[in-house]
């Protein structure tokens, strides 16, 4: 089933807008990336930002996983693949967005200590606070989700990419958690740049990929929702082996 998808433009203050506001954001994550450098003793937080900042290369197949897109008519572009144009306000928004909650998330919740209702507490807030970060963007139209089926929505938003979201943050702390307990600190840090853009394509795209099959298999509206429910259910059982993961590596700092 072909990926077909609207067409539409933003105006350049528009476009303006987003990427100063990217920008800013930007700057706050590394701001925070360097804080956390500093209190850990450690260069890896810089590292986990700069590797949340590649992995804007992976927005093109999430975007086709998920079937959403940005304006594509008039648009200033950081790059194109897989038949989409990627806005240039993406690449700071990564750096924000796949580094802050990632960095809080192993300062405060990948620890020894942590109470399992705080790590599922935690997780269900994060689900919605990343619905909620979305919503200006879809009402202003600077992105849209599509598809001639789609899964429970708020607003055009499916319930599922929520879920889907805050999961990856989870995993992808949980992964560098994991890296650091086996070793890679100090100057081997530096992989993490390469490592942080795999571990969020994994654990992002792998749960979705029931729902994406049905969207684009062109299934039934049952079929659809219920390819949605087992996307959920796949990342809240990611959520779960991140705190089992925790559980037996947290005594490392």
């Amino acid at each position: 089933m072909k990926d077909s998808f609207p067409i539409w433009e933003i105006s350049a203050e528009q476009q303006r807008g987003l990427l100063i506001v990217a920008c800013v954001l930007a700057v706050l994550s590394l701001a925070y990336a360097s804080y956390a450098a500093r209190k850990e003793r450690d260069p890896f937080p810089l590292f986990v930002f700069l590797g949340a900042g590649f992995a804007v290369l992976l927005e093109p197949v999430g975007d086709i996983f998920t079937q959403v897109v940005y304006p594509q008519l008039h648009q200033v572009t950081l790059f194109s693949a897989w038949g989409r144009l990627m806005p240039i306000w993406m690449g700071p928004n990564y750096l924000f967005f796949f580094c802050v909650p990632v960095l809080w998330i192993l300062r405060n919740l990948a620890i020894a200590e942590v109470s399992t209702r705080k790590w599922w507490l935690s997780y269900f807030v994060l689900v919605v606070a990343v619905a909620a970060f979305e919503m200006p963007g879809i009402a202003a139209l600077s992105w849209k989700y599509y598809g001639e089926i789609r899964p429970l929505t708020i607003n055009s938003y499916p319930l599922w990419v929520g879920f889907n979201n805050a999961q990856c943050l989870f995993s992808t702390a949980v992964g560098v958690r994991l890296l650091r307990s086996v070793g890679v600190r100090g100057r081997l840090s530096v992989s993490m740049v390469a490592l942080v853009p795999l571990i969020i394509a994994g654990t992002h795209i792998a749960p979705s990929v029931p729902i994406a099959t049905a969207t684009h298999s062109g299934d039934g509206s049952a079929i659809v929702q219920g390819a949605a429910a087992v996307t959920i259910a796949l990342n809240i059982l990611m959520v779960w082996v991140g705190l089992r993961v925790v559980r037996a590596t947290g005594h490392m700092r």
